[in-house]
């Protein structure tokens, strides 16, 4: 609130008429109430996502119910309520925010690569597949509850910038030479699809480090392959 419209108000007590507190020269000042509301509303929502991606890892979304959730969280339901409109509203924000931590690794495993766009794109797309075979998170969250949850078509959308993203590298390189002109978007959806299904793959595996060997190879060979021949 400002001072502004204080001075506007009732006159003080004691005093008659409009007060005479020069209000260009007291300006704007902070409200530290409303700063104090929107940290605790912003600890609460955190608590809520923080909670919520415990359980839905552990147990699934659809075992995980509302009550314990809340219980864990330390927070009434109206605040459930009040900061996602239900179940599902949340379990999208926890799948944002755990999309979002994978592809923060996937990009600075690209970043630390030397070399050229060919070699950052195999080390990037290297680095995804194993922090999705690794990361338990990932794997229940985005490539197993994510499509059952939120439906193909929404699960797609939230994954949008990342395929736009890979689309425009893969034109990048069909404009270096590196990879044969073609459907860049087609091809970057099919590598991220390959990528989710070796991903399970591995994580279902009786003997991971020799399956993700496995998946890792081939996807070396499947980039040696779309690589143009001088």
């Amino acid at each position: 609130m400002s001072w502004a419209n204080v001075v506007k108000g009732t006159p003080y007590p004691g005093t008659s008429g409009e007060s005479t507190i020069n209000k260009d020269r007291i300006g704007s000042l902070p409200d530290y109430g409303q700063g104090r509301q929107r940290a605790k509303s912003a600890a609460t929502r955190g608590a809520l996502i923080a909670t919520a991606r415990a359980l839905f890892t552990k147990s699934g979304y659809h075992q995980t119910n509302t009550t314990e959730l809340v219980e864990m969280a330390s927070v009434t339901r109206g605040a459930l309520y009040h900061h996602f409109a239900d179940k599902k509203d949340l379990f999208e924000a926890v799948f944002r925010q755990v999309f979002d931590e994978v592809q923060k690794r996937t990009n600075a495993a690209a970043a630390a690569q030397p070399g050229d766009l060919w070699d950052k794109t195999v080390a990037a797309t290297v680095s995804n597949l194993q922090i999705r075979a690794d990361d338990l998170e990932a794997q229940r969250i985005l490539m197993v509850e994510g499509p059952a949850v939120l439906g193909w078509e929404r699960w797609r959308a939230l994954q949008e910038g990342v395929l736009e993203d890979f689309t425009g590298t893969i034109r990048k390189l069909m404009d270096q030479g590196r990879i044969a002109q073609g459907p860049a978007r087609a091809l970057a959806g099919q590598i991220i699809a390959a990528l989710v299904d070796a991903a399970l793959s591995i994580a279902h595996s009786d003997d991971h480090s020799t399956e993700l060997e496995t998946q890792r190879e081939a996807f070396l060979a499947l980039f040696e392959g779309l690589q143009t021949k001088a």
